[in-house]
């Protein structure tokens, strides 16, 4: 018997505020980008075990719409994984009611300061 699961992998795309407002406003054509150029419709991992393309999805990072926000150190996204709306982005951690990354909570917690 075989089992299906979803593996999901997300990429952070920054551009300039204004093409984002203009692709909103025209139905995100700077963001139709033909993917077979970057990402094959499957993946044969073995003999046994294809993953096929399904879907993709945009989401706009702000902290005031959606459970994002930026590490206080380092500047990545993060989300609270707690919450019923989490994104697939690293977890969030907090220390002393900063947020930050996983790895940059690591380092705080054995003593090693913000490198970025």
């Amino acid at each position: 018997m075989k089992k299906e699961f979803l593996i999901a992998i997300s990429y952070i795309v920054e551009a300039d505020e204004e093409l984002i407002e203009q692709s909103e406003k025209d139905k995100h054509p700077v963001f139709n980008i033909n993917l077979d150029n970057y990402f094959p419709r499957q993946i044969k991992f073995n003999e046994d075990i294809l993953a096929k393309w399904t879907c993709s999805t945009t989401v706009t990072l702000e902290s005031k719409s959606n459970n994002s926000v930026k590490c206080e150190c380092c500047g990545t996204w993060v989300t609270q994984r707690d919450k019923p709306d989490a994104l697939p982005l690293s977890r969030a951690e907090y220390i002393d009611e900063k947020i930050y990354c996983v790895e940059c909570a690591d380092n705080i917690r054995s003593g090693i300061n913000c490198r970025h």
